[in-house]
């Protein structure tokens, strides 16, 4: 995939309007009978992935953990135009992990020669950025 689009990233407070009257839930919600906008959990996940997946990153891969269901993994390569280090002979890489679990989850990562243990807290969203020598 090189691009997502969010077809109803604002609609009214009942989900509307749609073209086929279905209504849904969007990024941002609007109350216009009371003056308040509602930024909805999605807003909060799109946001957070769009600052670790930039154009021109390569999806490495897209996984679960084989004993634990409800944490997702998503490892993107980091194009050279996005990586924080200017170190030549690096590679950066960002780690997205997703915990549906009401329980805190913790998993062994590994990147190459380079193992960690990661922890994640219940019910989150973490992003973890490594630079690793090529």
């Amino acid at each position: 995939m090189t691009g997502y689009i969010d077809w109803n990233s604002v609609l009214d407070s009942i989900g509307g309007p749609t073209h086929v009257l279905n209504h849904c839930g969007a990024q941002v919600m609007v109350d216009y009978n009371n003056d308040i906008i509602y930024f909805t959990p999605y807003h909060y996940a799109f946001r957070h992935f769009s600052r670790s997946m930039r154009p021109g990153d390569i999806a490495l891969g897209v996984s679960t953990i084989a004993d634990k269901p409800d944490l997702h993994v998503c490892a993107v390569k980091k194009a050279v135009s996005n990586q924080t280090s200017n170190i030549k002979h690096q590679t950066s890489y960002a780690i997205n992990m997703l915990n549906k679990s009401q329980e805190p989850q913790s998993f062994n990562l590994q990147l190459g020669e380079y193992f960690a243990t990661i922890h994640l807290p219940a019910n989150c969203v973490e992003t973890i950025e490594v630079t690793l020598p090529e």
